[in-house]
């Protein structure tokens, strides 16, 4: 069984070392960071959030507890309620 790792600030720095290191590993990764990520591997989703989002945790429960499948319709809608959010 493949094990699955929600890494939350993986963009750069160690985040990032983390989120390679899993994956050389054979690891699937869900990442969440403020900016996009230079990961392509298969094995990998991102989704782009801030902490300061209103919508943060929920995002985080949504993603923690599905089983790993593509994030695109978890994506848009928490980017379309953020940008409702913020008129």
């Amino acid at each position: 069984m493949q094990r699955t790792a929600l890494l939350v600030g993986n963009s750069d720095g160690i985040g990032l070392a983390t989120t390679r290191r899993l994956l050389a590993a054979g690891w699937k990764i869900v990442g969440v960071s403020r900016s996009q990520s230079p990961i392509t591997d298969q094995s990998y989703q991102h989704c782009v959030a801030d902490v300061s989002d209103q919508n943060y945790k929920e995002l985080l429960n949504a993603l923690a507890l599905k089983d790993f499948r593509p994030l695109s319709t978890e994506s848009r809608q928490f980017e379309q309620t953020r940008q409702k959010q913020a008129y």
